[in-house]
């Protein structure tokens, strides 16, 4: 199963003078191709650019993984961690096992 997206990393394109109400332009990786345009339909310039450097940060920082929600689980099991750390609880070993079946998941190509 090859990729079925653009590939990383994406970033954005944004022309003062056609960017106006319409937001910033999402491309691919060396500027193309283009994936699409960052616009909340309120013509909120600064909320469309926001927009669009939340998205390009959260696919670029799955590249690499084949089942991208798993970022997701692994971002759990990080929470998990902190608090098993900060509450001592004797939980550790049901996490490590469940970080480490995440932590395979993620890795599977």
């Amino acid at each position: 199963m090859g990729i079925k997206h653009t590939p990383e990393p994406w970033d954005w394109e944004t022309d003062e003078s056609t960017d106006r109400g319409h937001g910033p332009a999402i491309v691919g990786s060396s500027g193309m191709p283009y994936i699409g345009r960052m616009d909340s339909g309120d013509h909120d310039d600064d909320k469309n650019h926001a927009n669009a450097k939340r998205i390009i940060a959260c696919v670029n920082a799955c590249a690499g993984f084949p089942d991208p929600t798993t970022v997701i689980e692994l971002l759990e099991v990080a929470k998990e961690a902190h608090s098993y750390w900060n509450n001592t609880s004797g939980q550790l070993p049901k996490f490590v096992g469940k970080l480490r079946s995440v932590i395979y998941r993620s890795t599977i190509h």
